[in-house]
């Protein structure tokens, strides 16, 4: 899997607290380490990009139909004295500055930053604030922890918008950025072409619509891991979720739910479901996961290809709520 973070020379632009990612880049924050918000960002390489429009008709070698065309530049993260070209841009286009994101993002519920970091070339930003009340699911057993956040990403090359939303992933790369905007179940954006100002009480009612699905999760969250599943219960959910092909099936149709079940019995069987596994939210959570981190979408449909690789698939969502409602019937939670 490709973190798609921007790197030199063993730096890269991402911050997190105190949990290393899986990438082993950028800078761990201790937990009770306290730091300004402009500091945060700046052991990220993500402070004082000083992102601007230019008009494309000024540039030399460069030549345009319309004065209405304008260059995003900034100025390189571990060089100040480079400037990088990011994308091009309408004359509405309206520059959110990294600082600003993350600053939006704070006020939104007062909760102190957890991860920070650019991808695909310094185009996209993200940052993300933690719940300092997680979910915890049988807490005098297994204690399995559900960390809770807001994410907040934005564009700089005017492919999207400055979204945030609720989400229980902690983003630190591109997979795990397109992870949580894909589940995402209520979403808050505002266009490059408006101003940021004033809008954080828009955005808390927004995320205020995600508290009752927020309940309602952690209540049929509390059954499922209280709910033991055998490995021949998870057998027959994943076999109600995905039939096995007919007998004259092809021999390719027959690889590729050999494959399918593979994957699913070796996610099944890994250190992420030690202490859930034999409970009908271990069950939940191997096919989750299988689905996020190794689904892909059908490739005789490229639109749907490029929507999840955006990281918005209406097809994901879907299959994740059948999945939840099939481990919640055949293992009668």
């Amino acid at each position: 899997m490709a973190h798609e973070l921007e790197t030199s020379g063993g730096l890269a632009t991402v911050v997190m607290r105190e949990t290393a990612a899986w990438h082993g880049l950028g800078e761990v924050i201790p937990r009770d380490e306290v730091v300004s918000f402009e500091e945060f960002l700046r052991r990220g390489h993500l402070s004082e990009w000083d992102v601007r429009l230019v008009p494309l008709n000024t540039v030399t070698g460069y030549s345009s139909y319309s004065k209405d065309f304008y260059l995003v530049i900034r100025d390189n993260p571990f060089d100040k004295t480079e400037q990088d070209v990011l994308g091009v841009v309408g004359s509405r286009y309206t520059v959110y500055q990294n600082e600003q994101v993350l600053s939006f993002g704070a006020n939104l519920a007062g909760w102190l930053p957890e991860t920070a970091g650019s991808i695909y070339g310094g185009t996209k930003v993200f940052a993300s604030f933690i719940n300092p009340d997680p979910i915890v699911l049988d807490p005098n057993g297994v204690k399995d922890v559900v960390e809770r956040y807001i994410l907040c990403s934005s564009s700089h090359d005017g492919s999207s918008g400055l979204k945030a939303m609720k989400t229980n992933v902690r983003v630190i790369c591109a997979n795990t950025h397109n992870v949580a905007l894909a589940g995402a179940t209520n979403v808050f954006s505002i266009r490059h072409t408006a101003s940021i100002d004033g809008r954080v009480a828009q955005a808390r009612k927004v995320l205020e619509l995600a508290h009752k699905y927020d309940e309602i999760f952690e209540a049929e969250a509390q059954k499922m891991i209280q709910t033991q599943v055998t490995r021949d219960q998870f057998t027959k959910i994943v076999e109600a979720l995905y039939p096995a092909p007919e007998k004259d099936a092809t021999k390719n149709a027959v690889t590729r739910y050999t494959n399918l079940t593979d994957t699913i019995d070796e996610v099944y069987l890994s250190d992420t479901q030690n202490g859930i596994r034999t409970t009908a939210w271990g069950a939940y959570n191997a096919l989750t996961e299988r689905l996020d981190y190794f689904g892909q979408e059908r490739k005789s449909n490229p639109d749907a290809t490029l929507i999840a690789a955006a990281g918005f698939s209406d097809v994901r969502n879907a299959e994740r709520q059948r999945i939840f409602e099939t481990v919640k019937a055949l293992t009668l939670v």
